[in-house]
């Protein structure tokens, strides 16, 4: 692993790879010189401008060919819990676990700070079979997660699951959900930092759908707030992103709800399974249920919420709709 490090904080970061056992030596220094430069016995042995490995790198174009897309109905078990995978892990591990995994986002305590990183990892609906949609839904949705745990959106990784991309209806399927997370990326104002490719995934010459998966980090600006379990005479409330994938207000829904988290008793991502599916989910994960008003499902991405009744003035009223309340 490579880290850019303040030159004050570098003795810092050395002693916290000493208490690990990890070996840690300063390599180089950032310069103005538009060069990555590489030196042996202070001889540069090798030079080449930085921008030629980021904005400006050789591309490899894949031969594509579009291919019809057409979605498989998803089966009730698709919207399964997830413990039985999560739970195989240490969710504890160093103490600083402030938010388990389970609905939505994690949240870490970055110590000795009150600050904190909501995590999420999220793959495209069940029985999506367009590349493009599902690269931009798995973004949405790996957003929203974080949003939901009061986390502000920093940045996103991605899992590029997918078939022989020498094959040029694999190539398309690749590229175009690279370009749906890009978009997606882009509206909502944060980079791809990272990403890994299992490509090749193919039985007897099949591939498999076009899987992208994508996680996203954010920052919470202080753990002792976040949107936790709903209470008994708490008002549940819908925030919605009116259109069929209007990006512009995907993005505003996003940033609504983490703006929003401190005055939250629950936020919950309304994602594949629907409203009602949601709700469910919320009431386990709250132990009181809900009256609620079920709405007519929408294309655009959706938000499950609850607050104090003293507190839905502060919430507003664009995009929001009250629809019950929990017993």
């Amino acid at each position: 692993m490579v880290a850019v490090v303040r030159p004050q904080m570098l003795e810092a970061v050395q002693r916290i790879c000493e208490r690990w056992d990890l070996p840690c030596t300063a390599i180089g220094d950032v310069t103005d010189t538009g060069e990555l430069r590489a030196l042996f016995d202070d001889e540069r042995v090798g030079a080449i401008r930085a921008a030629l490995l980021t904005e400006e790198c050789p591309r490899y174009e894949l031969l594509r060919e579009p291919q019809p897309t057409s979605n498989v109905p998803a089966s009730p078990h698709n919207s399964s819990p997830k413990t039985w995978i999560y739970e195989q892990y240490d969710q504890l591990v160093g103490s600083r676990t402030v938010r388990r995994p389970g609905l939505d986002a994690a949240v870490l305590r970055l110590r000795p700070s009150l600050r904190g990183l909501a995590v999420s990892l999220q793959g495209a609906p069940p029985g999506e079979r367009d590349p493009y949609r599902a690269g931009l839904l798995a973004v949405l949705g790996a957003a929203r997660n974080v949003a939901c745990a009061g986390g502000e959106p920093l940045a996103l990784t991605d899992c590029l699951n997918f078939g022989n991309p020498e094959k040029p209806e694999i190539g398309w399927e690749l590229g175009r959900a690279i370009e749906g997370i890009a978009h997606a990326a882009d509206a909502l104002g944060i980079p791809v930092v990272s990403g890994n490719g299992s490509l090749y995934n193919e039985t007897d010459g099949r591939a498999i759908p076009p899987t992208p998966v994508v996680g996203c980090i954010g920052l919470v600006p202080d753990v002792r707030f976040l949107p936790g379990a709903w209470r008994s005479g708490d008002v549940v409330l819908l925030a919605t992103a009116p259109g069929e994938l209007d990006l512009a207000a995907e993005a505003a829904l996003v940033r609504y709800v983490w703006k929003a988290a401190g005055v939250l008793t629950l936020a919950h991502d309304v994602s594949d399974g629907g409203l009602e599916q949601a709700l469910r989910e919320a009431e386990a994960h709250s132990g009181p249920e809900a009256d609620v008003e079920l709405v007519e499902d929408v294309a655009g991405g959706r938000v499950l919420l609850a607050c104090a009744p003293a507190d839905v003035a502060r919430l507003g009223t664009k995009g929001l709709e009250r629809i019950g309340t929990v017993r």
